[in-house]
């Protein structure tokens, strides 16, 4: 698309879409995780549900992220998006010395989900600021 109203409606649109769904899909999964993990490991690995559910915010933040980000690439890669993960870098390293020492595995995925939804941030803030000013959220004028 060589319009950019168009290509803030499409991104919106399936940004959307893509955000519905992968709540959708995150919501179920924290459902059955301990069911099928019970049913296919063993009681033994019960423990890792936990790890599972922290990680699962993240999920949806990053695959949201994903998705809308394009936006921003059909414009022209800024070079803010790579300052954007650098800093996600660094906070995630810095939270690893302090939650993986503390609270393990699950400290390690509550990290992720803290970064993702860092980058998240950062990107949608990006995106939103690069919107075409005449276009209203949702497409309409």
């Amino acid at each position: 698309l060589s319009d950019k109203d168009a290509k803030w409606r499409l991104a919106w649109k399936t940004t959307a879409l893509t955000a519905a769904l992968l709540v959708v899909m995150g919501v179920v999964g924290v459902v059955l995780a301990r069911p099928v993990v019970s049913l296919l490991f063993g009681n033994a690995f019960l423990p890792s549900v936990s790890a599972f559910c922290w990680l699962i915010p993240g999920i949806i933040f990053i695959g949201i992220q994903t998705v809308m980000i394009q936006y921003l690439n059909s414009l022209g890669f800024p070079i803010r998006v790579v300052y954007a993960w650098f800093f996600t870098f660094l906070l995630n390293v810095g939270l690893n010395f302090v939650l993986i020492p503390r609270y393990g595995y699950v400290g390690a995925a509550a990290n992720s989900t803290i970064s993702y939804f860092f980058i998240f941030l950062v990107n949608a803030f990006l995106v939103w600021k690069n919107r075409p000013s005449a276009v209203q959220v949702g497409g309409s004028r």
